[in-house]
Order: C-alpha cells, then sequence, then structure tokens
C-alpha cells in the first residue's frame, strides 16, 4: 500500500505504547484467558478482557471476539446492569469491539504479542484482525477531516483488507508493530488514540513456563488459542514424540501404529514449520487433538 502524495493531518501522532514493566498484573483465578487484571503504572488505569463484562452463557451463544476494556466500560457495564436492559444483550455489546466502540466513547487498545525469547531482536506483532476492527473506530473519534481524503482513506483501507482476505491470513495472522504504525499513517489516523499494550496472556504463560512445564500461549480475536512457531513445535515434540521409543516398541492394539502416527506428526509439524515469515499464530491446542482423535491410528 503506497503511501499518499499529500501529507495528512496526523503524520506526527504516536501510539501509547504499554510494556509489561508498565503494568502491575494481578491473577486471581487458574484461567490465563479472564482471571486477571492489570493496572497501568502511569494512569492508574484498570485492563481487562471482555469476557469478565460477558455473561459464561452467553459467550458460549455468540460469535464472540477478545478484546481489552478498561475502567470507561466497566462503568458504562455496571450502568447498564442497573438499567433495564436484559443481559444477553448487553453481552452481545461487549462481545464485539466494533459494537463496542460505536455503543460508548470508550478507550481504544490492542495488545502486542512479544517476540520469542530466543529471537528478542524481532518486532512485537498485532493481530490483523483487531486492526480491521479498531481502524474505523479510530476514524470515528478523531477529529472531522476532509471528506475527499477520508473516502481516498477507506478505499486503502479496503484495498488492505482485502489483500489481507486473499492471501488466506486468517485470525490468527499477524504483521509487526512498526508495519502497524506505518498503516495508521498512511490512513491518516490519530495514532495517539491508540494504547498498545504488551499482552497479558503472553507474561502469564511465560510465567507457567518458567515455573514447570508449559508453553507460551496467547488468545487469537476468535477465542483460540494460538502460540508461536517455535512454541508450536515445542509443545508437538512433548506431547507426541517424547517417551516414544519408535524403534522397538510397538503398539499392542494396532498394526503399524508408530509408522502412521510418524506420518500424522510429520503432517502436523510441516504444516507449522511452512509459516516461514512467522506471520502466523498456530491453533496447536486444536491440531493437536484433531491429530489425537483423527481416527484408530492403525485403521486411518
Amino acid at each position: 500500500m503506497a503511501p499518499p502524495s499529500q501529507p495528512g493531518m496526523y503524520d506526527n501522532t504516536e501510539i501509547n505504547t504499554v510494556a509489561c514493566t508498565e503494568y502491575l498484573l494481578h491473577e486471581f483465578s487458574n484461567n490465563a484467558m479472564t482471571g486477571w487484571e492489570l493496572t497501568i503504572k502511569s494512569n492508574g488505569r484498570k485492563i481487562r478482557t471482555n469476557l469478565y463484562l460477558m455473561d459464561s452463557a452467553e459467550i458460549k451463544k455468540l460469535s464472540c471476539q477478545f478484546f481489552i476494556v478498561d475502567d470507561v466500560d466497566f462503568g458504562e457495564y455496571d450502568k447498564l446492569m442497573a438499567g433495564t436492559m436484559e443481559t444477553k444483550d448487553i453481552s452481545k455489546i461487549f462481545s464485539d469491539m466494533k459494537l463496542c466502540g460505536k455503543h460508548h466513547n470508550r478507550n481504544l487498545y490492542l495488545r502486542c504479542v512479544p517476540p520469542c525469547q530466543l529471537y528478542l531482536e524481532e518486532d512485537h506483532r498485532i493481530f490483523v484482525q483487531d486492526i480491521v476492527e479498531i481502524i474505523p473506530l479510530i476514524w470515528e473519534k478523531q477529529a472531522p477531516k476532509n471528506s475527499k481524503r477520508l473516502f481516498s482513506d477507506k478505499r486503502h483501507f479496503n484495498a488492505l483488507c482485502r489483500s489481507w482476505e486473499s492471501e488466506k491470513k486468517h485470525l490468527e495472522h499477524t504483521i509487526p508493530l512498526h508495519e502497524f504504525k506505518r498503516i495508521l499513517k498512511i490512513l491518516d489516523c490519530d495514532a495517539s488514540l491508540v494504547t498498545v499494550i504488551e499482552d497479558p496472556l503472553s507474561m502469564i504463560t511465560q510465567e507457567e513456563m518458567l515455573q514447570e512445564v508449559g508453553f507460551v500461549r496467547t488468545c487469537a480475536p476468535n477465542l483460540t488459542v494460538v502460540m508461536n512457531q517455535h512454541q508450536s513445535l515445542f509443545f508437538v515434540f512433548h506431547n507426541l514424540v517424547n517417551g516414544v521409543n519408535w524403534r522397538n516398541e510397538m503398539c499392542k492394539e494396532h498394526v503399524n501404529c508408530n509408522a502412521k502416527l510418524q506420518t500424522k506428526i510429520l503432517k502436523l509439524l510441516y504444516e507449522i514449520v511452512k509459516n516461514k515469515e512467522n506471520t502466523r499464530f498456530i491453533p496447536v491446542l486444536k491440531m493437536y487433538k484433531n491429530t489425537e482423535i483423527d481416527g484408530d491410528w492403525g485403521e486411518s
């Protein structure tokens, strides 16, 4: 996507970033997806996931997104709960980033996922789907601008969305943080309206990995648990390869079981490593379960 020929109103704006060292993270349950709250040190803002503001039964019914909310959203939630609106309708508002942003004037947050510890020189990454949701909300919040320029920016944005779709970049796909900043500049978005927070789920699960056997993971916008490429490979070897005597021990229940299992594992590993640019976070738990229950090892 080429930059516009004319300078934009918001070329000099910058996003607000909050690293893990700039917030206090409190865990109040073993559920890494919802059992936490963080406090931003600089302004005291309380941050949680939108799932915290939803009825658990409604989460299963609705097509939910995963995004970040703060005190402003908590206050709106309390106001709605004190009124006459039904719980299911309140849950619907907080199930979708765009719908929530249209309902009340809220602060805009994105998560950025940190790089693997072995590759700290790499940039943080942001989910493509979150970007698709948040850019229209930025345009609505920022001051009015030249309608001709806005029309041109929207055309650029729609073309960008189509390119992501044509490249089959699904909900687990990401782009580096510096690329997101470039997109905001090209689309003349007021970057100062967005706060990018280092992903709390990655921090929580990283601590789990250090204290016991575990895997660094996070949640994609569609609630799928995902890992980066390196963690995905580690997960597969730990759960499917370790402890198996591939040369001497034969399965007592199925003929040629080990050979068939090896083939399935290699196919799974190929699906992970073919992501050469590491743009996609892997839904490895789902892939692992599919491999594990993919019929009878000896009969498939």
